[in-house]
């Protein structure tokens, strides 16, 4: 598949290495990631969400979808 930069791809998102901040784990980063972009249906963020098998129970109030400019 080629995306709409031109760049042949698979067409497949996911994580393939995480560097959080001195005070967090990969881990702590990928189920807080994962928690919010389980409610958005941009490929990218599906991959993200699909890289945990259980999101942590982060407390996520409302997400607002916005195209184009990500989630609120």
């Amino acid at each position: 598949v080629f995306d709409k930069t031109g760049t042949l791809t698979r067409g497949d998102f996911g994580v393939v290495d995480i560097t959080p901040a001195p005070a967090l784990s990969a881990n702590d980063v990928l189920q807080a990631a994962a928690s919010v972009e389980q409610e958005s249906e941009h490929a990218i963020a599906r991959g993200i969400a699909y890289a945990i098998e259980q999101p942590a129970d982060v407390d996520v109030n409302e997400v607002i979808i916005r195209p184009v400019s990500g989630l609120n």
